[in-house]
């Protein structure tokens, strides 16, 4: 026989705690941030990011609203733009602390051609 749960919501019994799984592992942050205005700020609402600091050029730290478990994370990050087939982009996640995370993301131009 096939079932069919429709929810809108779900909450923990005192509605505002996070649901607990169990034995499944889900996603711990995620956000979106343009890096070439003035002052970065977050694209979209993203989840568990209580800050953005521009640290410098392509330097950014990017604190968590609800710290991690412990700093042995995998942080996944990407750089996207234009500038042709001779620019190599580069993004990385540095610094590893419980409380926030590092990004370093950049370009190498190909000057040969």
């Amino acid at each position: 026989m096939t079932s069919v749960l429709n929810v809108d919501t779900i909450a923990a019994k005192n509605g505002t705690s996070p649901v607990a799984l169990t034995k499944q592992a889900t996603i711990k942050a995620f956000s979106r941030f343009d890096g070439t205005v003035t002052t970065p700020t977050f694209d979209h609402s993203g989840f568990n990011h209580s800050s953005l600091t521009d640290s410098g050029t392509g330097d950014y730290t990017l604190s968590f609203t609800n710290s991690m478990a412990d700093s042995d994370y995998c942080f996944l990050c990407s750089n996207e733009g234009g500038g042709g087939f001779d620019v190599y982009r580069f993004t990385f996640a540095d610094a590893y602390s419980t409380s926030s995370v590092g990004v370093e993301s950049g370009y190498v131009s190909n000057s040969n051609g």
